[in-house]
This record gives structure tokens, C-alpha cells and sequence, in this order.
């Protein structure tokens, strides 16, 4: 399932955007998606909001190794066959968000960024505080 806005595509051909970030959809078994808690720090975006594990690109880094990269610096796990969902555009900069199924419970994740990780019901997204950008994806991807 990859989708694009007519606005993104507009976009993504003109090249309006000078930065790009990877982030990933994790989903358990029991169709839940992880959600990380961003630490409550006045100098970040979005501070204490939930949101999906990602992060810029480095340097020559693709969207695909960068995903990979965040996951185990930010969760310690490693993910082994993410699949590319979409891409948008958001503040000038382009995020990959890819998805995949995540067989480690939450004992078995250790958390590196951010204050808590916790899995969700697609239910229960629509009454968290997610960043916007964030949640419109997930709301798109469970289609709540």
C-alpha cells in the first residue's frame, strides 16, 4: 500500500524540501502499533507527544538504512524486512514511513529515546496525544 497526496507529488517533483527523516510503523500480533513517548523538553518538537520510532538521514544514508539505524539506536531491536509505505512532506522536509510486524514485546525492548513505549489499538490512537503529522498516517494506515 504506498499513497500520495497530489499536493505531496507537486512537491516531491519541484523538490520543496531540504531535509529527510525515515520512520517506520511497528505492529504486533495483536495489531497494535508501538508508539514512542517524546521526553518532555521545551527545545524539541511536539515534546511529550506520542509518536513512531524514526530520525533524519545522515549523510548518504538511504531512507531504508537510516529506518534500520533508528530502530536499534532508539528501541535496541532489529527489524528485518520493512516495507516502503509512503512518503510526505512535512515543514520542508520529505519522511519515508515504512512498516513492519514487531515480534518483541515491550520486556524485550529497551528504551533509548524518549520517556515510555507502549502499543496502542488503532481504537485508542484517535484519543491520544500524537504528533498531527504522525497521527494523520496512522489514521490513514488503520483507516479510523
Amino acid at each position: 500500500m504506498v499513497w500520495f497526496s497530489n499536493e505531496d507529488e507537486r512537491a516531491f517533483n519541484n523538490k520543496e524540501f531540504d531535509s529527510e527523516a525515515a520512520t517506520i510503523i511497528l505492529v504486533n500480533h495483536q495489531n497494535q502499533v508501538l508508539l514512542n513517548l517524546r521526553d518532555n523538553k521545551p527545545d524539541i518538537l511536539y515534546p511529550n507527544y506520542w509518536s513512531i520510532i524514526g530520525g533524519g538521514l545522515d549523510t548518504g544514508e538511504t531512507p531504508i538504512q537510516a529506518i534500520i539505524r533508528e530502530v536499534r539506536e532508539e528501541i535496541n531491536y532489529k527489524i528485518r524486512s520493512p516495507v516502503f509505505l509512503t512518503r510526505r512532506i512535512d515543514t520542508n522536509q520529505i519522511i519515508y514511513f515504512f512498516v513492519e510486524n514487531i515480534t518483541a514485546s515491550l520486556d524485550e525492548l529497551e528504551l533509548n529515546e524518549g520517556v515510555d513505549l507502549q502499543f496502542f489499538n488503532k481504537e485508542e490512537l484517535s484519543e491520544l496525544k500524537i504528533t498531527p503529522f504522525i497521527k494523520s498516517v496512522l489514521m490513514d494506515y488503520f483507516k479510523v
